[in-house]
């Protein structure tokens, strides 16, 4: 089952700077990824 996470609200397109580059972006993906795996170890 897939279990949702809402979107970080600095990943919403509306919010996000144009010069948001990949490696910015990847950034941001992996600190929230890590986030939700310490949420889940807790």
């Amino acid at each position: 089952s897939t279990i949702f996470h809402p979107t970080p609200p600095s990943l919403h397109l509306d919010n996000a700077p144009e010069t948001l580059d990949a490696s910015q972006l990847r950034a941001k993906l992996i600190s929230w990824r890590d986030s939700i795996q310490n949420h889940k170890n807790q």
